[in-house]
């Protein structure tokens, strides 16, 4: 099937989500009133997300530490329920659906993952069909052709035999990532999946990671924290910042150096470089970190924000005024104003 068809038939959808551990809704801030600032006063990890990723796309989530990246990536595949809102996949609320379903369809290599009984890694790789297959059934000669390209794909093959309690970071991560993929799934949601390894090895997985995307029209959604590297490989760029989205859209509009001082309290430097960006546009930004702002600079950013939210309100009622104005002189003029009304906007204008 062409990428072009896949892309209007598998989708993740993302509409208003919002979830906390002791959340209730219409609870209030400590001021009284709804928390629209930061969400978090009234209980929410995560409020008013909304996201859309179609396939052979990459979705690249970014964000301070405690912004809520990982809390929204759980809620991708139901490892928590959602407090308010609807995931969708492929047109089905997730809510609805059993995790035995979830995981024939999500794979996910999460931050941290343990496991401390011994396994060799082509057991730990297996266990990726056990949602296709029941975890005590004997997998069938395409279930082993699935696990054997998995680890082909990841360069896992020379850990076959390997004790899991014996392997580095790096090869663990690359024994997760096999058994991810041995799911045969359609989503990859992955929690910081160059964690552990070095330089050559995160381009080689991030390279390969695209590279499935495209060819298999997978969706694939990626917390990083460098972000150089997410630049490089996204599609589209979600900024987290206390639980809500501060910028959504193509990584050249939401990496920038404001929204990077605002949302880090930090000043960089961006540069042009004309190298292969990997994205296709033949232009890759570098990302040089300066300094931590000042806090006279951070005062001063917030007070032209409070000013700008002031003129932002100001003008979205001047608008609302002017838009009513109109359609009630429009119907003035059709005759179906009543004539209360009509004389009424007679007198103001």
């Amino acid at each position: 099937m062409e990428l072009r068809e896949l892309r209007e038939l598998r989708e993740l959808k993302v509409v208003d989500l919002e979830f906390g551990y002791h959340y209730q809704r219409g609870s209030r801030c400590q001021s009284g009133s709804r928390c629209q600032r930061d969400p978090r006063e009234s209980g929410l990890l995560i409020s008013g997300i909304g996201l859309r990723v179609s396939a052979g796309e990459i979705l690249v989530i970014i964000g301070p530490n405690g912004a809520g990246k990982t809390t929204l990536l759980k809620c991708l595949n139901k490892k928590l329920s959602p407090t308010g809102g609807v995931v969708y996949l492929d047109g089905q609320d997730i809510a609805n659906l059993k995790q035995k379903d979830i995981a024939r369809k999500v794979g996910v290599i999460p931050q941290i993952s343990h496991v401390s009984f011994p396994f060799r890694v082509i057991d730990v790789v297996r266990m990726g069909r056990y949602p296709h297959q029941g975890f005590w059934k004997e997998l069938n000669q395409e279930d082993h052709r699935i696990v054997d390209q998995a680890m082909k794909i990841t360069g896992a093959e020379t850990l076959r035999e390997r004790l899991i309690t014996e392997l580095s970071g790096g090869e663990y991560q690359r024994m997760i990532f096999a058994r991810a993929l041995a799911q045969d799934p359609k989503v990859l949601l992955m929690d910081e999946p160059t964690l552990h390894l070095d330089l050559s090895h995160q381009l080689g997985l991030l390279d390969l990671i695209r590279d499935l995307v495209r060819e298999k029209g997978l969706i694939a959604v990626i917390i990083l924290h460098d972000l150089n590297m997410a630049f490089r490989y996204s599609d589209q760029i979600l900024l987290l910042n206390q639980g809500r989205i501060y910028r959504y859209g193509p990584s050249e509009e939401v990496i920038t150096k404001e929204n990077i001082r605002q949302v880090y309290q930090v000043e960089v430097e961006i540069y042009e470089s004309h190298a292969d960006s990997g994205n296709g546009n033949g232009v890759r930004p570098c990302i040089t970190p300066v300094r931590v702002s000042r806090l006279e600079d951070q005062q001063e950013n917030q007070g032209e924000n409070q000013e700008e939210t002031q003129r932002d309100v100001k003008r979205d009622i001047k608008e609302k005024n002017q838009r009513e104005r109109q359609r009630e002189k429009m119907l003035s003029l059709s005759g179906d104003l009543p004539a209360g009304q009509s004389q009424k906007y007679g007198e103001r204008a």
